[in-house]
């Protein structure tokens, strides 16, 4: 009863075989995160802590960088956008050729090396890694190292 309260289905919380998604249990599973309001009080307090002036600059940054790792995509022979990047997520693939599943094979093998921690999800019933980026200390040249992760993880 506990998990079925607090557990929340979603595609962007895909479970995988191992790493990072894998397990039957997430922390997500056993409490409020995902599933109730009260995570508007976090929100609140950081507002209240750093103002709504450096919070939007941070936002602005992770969108930023989330446009740089997608126009780096875009000069990529072996990788290619699959959603239009809106704000600070990033969907993209292996080009066609590539077997679907090798996609989740490049996003296991970022995390078991601790180089990033990208997930996998659907976009027009395709898997698709997915790149949020959301740390506020997220550079240009961490997307430079990002996107020579994959491409030596392809």
């Amino acid at each position: 009863m506990h998990r079925g309260t607090f557990a929340s289905a979603a595609a962007y919380l895909q479970r995988a075989p191992q790493s990072l998604a894998a397990g039957d249990v997430w922390p997500c599973d056993l409490g409020p995160d995902l599933s109730r309001g009260f995570r508007a009080l976090k929100t609140w307090f950081t507002f209240q802590v750093h103002g709504a002036d450096k919070i939007g600059r941070a936002i602005e940054a992770s969108c930023e960088n989330a446009c740089y790792l997608a126009e780096s995509l875009s000069r990529s022979e072996i990788f290619e956008l699959r959603a239009p990047v809106c704000l600070n997520i990033v969907c993209f693939a292996l080009k066609a050729g590539w077997r679907d599943e090798a996609n989740q094979a490049i996003v296991i093998d970022l995390q078991e090396r601790g180089l990033a921690a990208p997930s996998m999800t659907n976009v027009s019933g395709r898997p698709v890694i997915r790149a949020a980026i959301v740390n506020h200390r997220t550079t240009k040249a961490d997307v430079d190292l990002f996107v020579m992760a994959l491409h030596e993880a392809a």
